[in-house]
């Protein structure tokens, strides 16, 4: 499976990054590999691992990355995460600049088929844009719920088998087993 992670864009192979001033962030794909006997704990340290071998080259442009690795698009999906100050914490001022922060929001269209957006804070946030010339409102939906339906099995035992959770709504199971099922 590959999608497209934003990320800051922010890293320290740039001299001088930290004194510089403006909108850094790059969008990189990201690979993830699902075993046979894998758990999501070994899927989720192994990600972690080859992502943080991956740092040092996250600067490099998408189209660079596109031109070395041929034709045909890299992804269709984009996860980013809105992290921004405002956001986590009540208190809106770095005490170590005296920099306030007095509110943060973004606003974007959907460039890729399906956005996902994940909000961290006391209770995680999800969005999930699409183009409707890709997905429809319905199917939209029902991709965001199996994923929640996901997130919710594995925080509840993250050492079972990543083939094991069942991703159907109800409705879904039984269109497919039920009616799919007993054919024409």
């Amino acid at each position: 499976v590959v999608f497209g992670a934003v990320v800051s864009g922010r890293t320290p192979e740039i001299p001088g990054i930290e004194s510089m001033i403006g909108l850094f962030i790059n969008t990189v794909p990201v690979r993830v590999r699902m075993e046979a006997g894998d758990t999501w704990t070994d899927l989720a340290a192994r990600l972690q691992a080859e992502q943080g071998a991956l740092l040092p080259h996250q600067h490099l442009a998408l189209t660079e990355t596109q031109r070395a690795a041929g034709e045909g698009n890299l992804f269709d999906t984009v996860v980013a995460f809105e992290n921004y100050l405002a956001d986590r914490t009540a208190q809106p001022v770095d005490e170590t600049t005296g920099l306030r922060v007095t509110g943060a929001k973004g606003h974007d269209g959907a460039h890729y088929p399906l956005n996902l957006v994940v909000v961290p804070g006391s209770r995680l946030r999800l969005r999930l844009d699409y183009r409707a010339d890709s997905y429809t409102r319905p199917d939209a939906d029902a991709l965001l719920s199996r994923l929640v339906r996901l997130l919710t099995v594995v925080a509840e035992d993250a050492d079972q088998p990543v083939g094991s959770v069942g991703l159907l709504g109800a409705d879904e199971r039984e269109r497919v087993v039920g009616v799919w099922g007993r054919g024409p």
